[in-house]
């Protein structure tokens, strides 16, 4: 159910009554409206790994604050466009101190791997971008290797023992082997044998020291609030350090595998350059890594058992038994903080009413464990990370070009905060670019403004890139920046406004833009899709003004 209408209905109320008491009431006067109907927002920005957006994609929303989710336009109906998923707080439903919204959304689709990912929306955030990347089998990248064996069988058992070994290549350098002992044979989740004659596979296996790669880890990112360490009887928070990372999944003349008759083994080769925390060593023969498995459905993740590091072919190994099939986890779990930590950022060059995009990460043994893009300015200058740990964390802040202002070790304690100074980027000595957009309603006898709150992206045509970069969060028309240079350099846009994605090709900006998208003389409509640019105008005015 949308419930756009009832926030404007009660926000042009004085206006509605002057209308039905009064002759001509709004000559020569402009009514404005924000179109900005949810505070709290999150954009996900979802590709393949590739730098493709991913958009054949099956979007679930799970989790106890699920149901108070929509899509931008205020909606309950969630679908990707150009590899963009925006998503709202119902407006009775927003974060407040202390108690974020959390949720999940779960990602799926023909030949991709399925990822949860968890969405933290907390007070101090008003909106953020995550960048998720899904797996697609047929096209994995760098650091990724997909294997799909075929085993025949024998009387619906192995006949003699096997060893599954995912490929190395010049772009994989981590391998898993699988032992199938003869005789073995697979059982349903009900624990009822599977009779058939052919066994296939999908192997997933990640490369742990890229961070390309570790974007498929499961939730996107290496914290977590659902994790059951060794002997507990309740979830944690906390982060993870992978040595090995591997998805099995095993079918037998297409009927799921979950457990097996016996045992089987399982090898995960580990970076020799891996920092094993719980020795404060780089990991070597001999070592103790923790072993966990991740549950999709609960997005949970369960303590299985300790791993002993052996050396084979001159490769090391997490090596271990098992009797079921999920995600294989090798490596440390770090407990961590359910209250979110505060970091406020002080700087001599934030400007009031300038927007700035700033990647935030926490780093824990060389990986980043948490990063999203916020956008930043004078009045909404901290930001909140949930599920840290309290040591060995070091915190991160990069601009838009990758250049990092600050690096810091995290001192706050649980709940706790800390503030971060930025250095000054190159950017604060170029010129600032401000932009002022109304959208003028058609076949409106009065004069209407409705004021847009978007997400907006931009890149440098010349550059060649596909790539689009984050400038900011337009509010309610305005946003005012320093990464766009005026009057020499043409620039695309691209613009996500409700579930709409309109990119606007090859275009100077001047340091003072304004302009009003309508119909009226001296508007904007566009010159390639004009007339695709007025049915959407007039749609969200359909929807945004209230009828008479």
């Amino acid at each position: 159910m949308k419930f756009t209408k009832y926030l404007l209905y009660s926000f042009s109320l004085v206006a509605l009554l002057c209308i039905q008491s009064c002759e001509d009431p709004l000559k020569d006067v402009r009514v404005v409206v924000s179109s900005a109907i949810l505070e709290y927002t999150t954009l996900l920005q979802i590709t393949d790994g590739q730098g493709n957006p991913a958009n054949n994609l099956t979007v679930t929303l799970l989790g106890n604050d699920a149901e108070s989710i929509y899509n931008l336009e205020g909606y309950r109906q969630f679908q990707i466009r150009d590899g963009l998923l925006g998503l709202g707080v119902h407006p009775q439903h927003e974060p407040t101190e202390g108690n974020p919204v959390t949720f999940y959304v779960q990602l799926s689709g023909q030949d991709y791997l399925t990822q949860v990912i968890p969405i933290i929306i907390t007070s101090e955030q008003r909106s953020s971008l995550h960048a998720v990347s899904v797996l697609r089998l047929s096209d994995a990248p760098p650091g990724v290797s997909v294997y799909r064996p075929t085993v025949s069988l024998v009387s619906g058992r192995i006949g003699e023992t096997i060893i599954l070994s995912t490929p190395l290549s010049e772009t994989v350098n981590q391998t898993t082997r699988i032992t199938l002992r003869a005789g073995t044979q697979f059982l349903d989740a009900n624990g009822n044998v599977i009779n058939g004659s052919t066994l296939t596979a999908l192997i997933v296996n990640l490369d742990t020291d890229k961070e390309s790669s570790l974007a498929f880890f499961p939730g996107g990112k290496l914290t977590s609030n659902n994790v059951y360490p060794e002997g507990a009887t309740a979830p944690v928070p906390g982060a993870f350090n992978p040595a090995a990372i591997t998805s099995i999944e095993f079918f037998v003349d297409g009927t799921p595998v979950k457990y097996f008759s016996q045992p089987i083994g399982i090898d995960q080769q580990v970076d020799e350059a891996f920092h094993n925390l719980a020795t404060g060593a780089p990991i070597q023969v001999g070592d103790l890594l923790s072993v966990y498995t991740h549950v999709v459905a609960d997005v949970q993740w369960n303590h299985d058992q300790q791993a002993t590091i052996t050396q084979a072919d001159d490769m090391l190994f997490s090596s271990y038994e098992t009797d079921h099939l999920t995600w294989f986890f090798s490596g440390n779990f770090t407990e961590g903080c359910f209250e979110p930590v505060t970091i406020t950022f002080n700087t001599s060059w934030f400007e009031t009413g300038t927007t700035y995009p700033l990647t935030v990460e926490a780093v824990m043994a060389g990986k980043v464990i948490d990063r999203f893009t916020a956008s930043i300015n004078a009045t909404y200058n901290a930001i909140q990370l949930s599920y840290l740990p309290t040591s060995g964390v070091t915190i991160r802040v990069k601009d838009d070009r990758g250049a990092v202002l600050g690096e810091e070790a995290l001192t706050a304690s649980c709940g706790g905060s800390m503030s971060m100074t930025l250095a000054d980027p190159s950017t604060v000595n170029d010129p600032r670019v401000t932009l002022q957009l109304y959208v003028r309603c058609p076949s409106q006898a009065e004069v209407v403004d409705v004021l847009p709150t978007f997400y907006l992206y931009y890149r440098d045509r010349a550059s060649g890139s596909p790539e689009f970069k984050f400038l900011g969060v337009v509010v309610n028309g305005f946003i005012s920046t320093t990464l766009l240079i005026p009057e020499t350099v043409r620039y695309d846009f691209k613009a996500i406004w409700g579930d709409q994605v309109k990119i606007v090709g090859d275009h100077v900006v001047q340091e003072d833009n304004s302009g009003t998208v309508g119909t009226a003389p001296g508007d904007i409509i566009g010159e390639h899709a004009g007339a695709t640019n007025l049915a959407i105008l007039s749609e969200k005015c359909d929807e945004l003004l209230p009828t008479q």
